[in-house]
C-alpha cells in the first residue's frame, strides 16, 4: 500500500535538491533569517536534504503543517461559535481571521506542494483522535472553570467560550512544538533558519483572544495554561503521523 506520509516526506526532502539555489534549501530558502541571507548568498551551503536527517526534517517541515490545518478548524468553530451568539461586535474580528487564514493559505502554497494538503488533513484528524482524551480533560476545566465564574452563562456562550481556549491552546502548543523543531535543524544544518510557521498564525491568537470579551477564565486556570501548552506540545512530537497507509 501507498503510505502518502512517506511520499510527501520524501517530496519535501526531495524539492529541495531540485531548486539549484545557493542556499540549498530550495523553496525553503525564505525560511532563512533575512539578516542571514547575504552571508548564506556568498557561503555555500548543503541542502536541508543532506544535513538533516529523514525524521528530524519531518518534524521542521512537515509537522507544524498538520497541527496547524487543526488549529485554523478550530478558529472556524470559534467563528461559527461567535455567528450563534449573534454578537455583531465579532463581525470585524472574524473577518480579519479570514484575511489572516488567506494570508496563511498563499504562505503555504509556495512552500508545499497542494497535492500533499490531504495528507495533511488526513494527519490532523489522526492527531485529533489520538489526543481526545486529554482534550476532553481540557474541555471539561475550562467549562467548570467558566460556570464557577459566570453562573448564569448562556448554553451558546459557553460553546464560543470553550471553542475559544482550544484553540487558543491548539496554536500556543503548535507553536511552542515548531520552535523547539527549528532549533533542532538549525543546530543540525548549522545555518540560520526560521520557523516554518508564519506571522499570520501568530497573528490570530490576539484576535481569538478578543472573542472572549469580559468573560475571561479565571487567573487559576490562566496559572495552569503553560503546564497545558507543555503537554499538547509533547503529544505532538509523540503522534505517529507517518502511520497512515491508503
Amino acid at each position: 500500500m501507498e503510505n502518502p506520509v512517506a511520499d510527501r516526506e520524501k517530496m519535501l526532502l526531495g524539492r529541495q535538491k531540485d531548486n539549484g539555489l545557493k542556499t540549498g534549501i530550495g523553496k525553503y530558502a525564505d525560511l532563512v533569517k533575512p539578516s542571514d541571507q547575504a552571508l548564506i548568498k556568498v557561503q555555500e551551503r548543503k541542502p536541508l536534504s543532506e544535513v538533516l536527517d529523514d525524521i528530524t526534517m519531518f518534524r521542521y517541515g512537515y509537522v507544524p503543517f498538520v497541527i496547524a490545518e487543526l488549529a485554523w478548524d478550530y478558529a472556524d468553530t470559534v467563528i461559527e461559535m461567535a455567528i450563534m451568539c449573534n454578537n455583531p461586535k465579532t463581525k470585524k474580528l472574524s473577518r480579519a481571521i479570514r484575511t489572516l487564514r488567506a494570508e496563511y493559505e498563499r504562505y503555504h502554497s509556495r512552500v508545499v506542494f497542494s497535492d500533499g494538503k490531504s495528507g495533511e488533513e488526513e494527519n490532523m484528524y489522526l492527531f485529533e483522535t489520538e489526543v481526545s482524551s486529554l482534550f476532553s480533560l481540557y474541555v471539561t476545566n475550562i467549562k467548570c472553570d467558566l460556570i464557577s465564574l459566570y453562573s448564569n452563562i448562556e448554553e451558546n456562550t459557553l460553546h464560543l467560550l470553550v471553542s475559544v481556549y482550544q484553540c487558543l491552546i491548539v496554536i500556543k502548543s503548535l507553536l511552542r512544538y515548531s520552535a523547539i523543531q527549528t532549533a533542532k535543524a538549525q543546530e543540525m544544518a548549522g545555518y540560520p533558519l526560521d520557523d516554518v510557521m508564519p506571522q499570520s498564525i501568530r497573528s490570530v491568537v490576539p484576535l481569538i483572544n478578543e472573542f472572549a470579551g469580559d468573560m475571561p477564565v479565571s487567573d487559576e486556570f490562566m496559572k495552569q495554561e503553560e503546564t497545558y501548552i507543555k503537554t499538547f506540545a509533547t503529544q505532538i512530537g509523540l503522534i505517529k503521523l507517518n502511520l497512515i497507509d491508503e
